[in-house]
């Protein structure tokens, strides 16, 4: 099954990533950190159907996504047409990563103060 296949390589990242990043590091890190907290569960618990814009480069089941358009038009669409974001930054089967993550919210962020629709940003 494609999702154990996902989880073994996972496991493997995992330890690549632990030997870069202590996890004492990643704390520190997280308590300096200045970014706005933004809870992806309030966006998705408001009454009636909630939207969430997803972002990967691939999937499993399709490969890799051609890209149509620009990030910031995709941004862009999706400020007005849904409720949450969600960025995957898993390597091997979504090619993603974190640099990704960190334009998108970046980016986001540097719009999001008032003007922005999205209410919660899962990166």
């Amino acid at each position: 099954m494609i999702l154990d296949v996902i989880v073994e390589d996972k496991k493997k990242r995992l330890k690549e990533h632990k030997a870069r990043t202590s996890e004492e590091q990643m704390k520190e890190l997280a308590l300096v950190s200045e970014r706005k907290s933004i809870s992806f569960y309030e966006a998705l618990a408001k009454p009636g159907l909630s939207i969430i814009g997803e972002f990967k480069k691939a999937s499993p089941s399709m490969g890799k996504i051609e890209m149509t358009m620009e990030l910031m038009d995709r941004i862009d669409e999706y400020n007005v047409s849904v409720d949450a974001i969600s960025c995957l930054t898993e390597e091997d089967h979504f090619l993603g990563n974190t640099d990704y993550f960190k334009e998108i919210r970046n980016i986001w962020c540097d719009i999001c103060d008032g003007v922005w629709d999205v209410d919660a940003l899962f990166l």
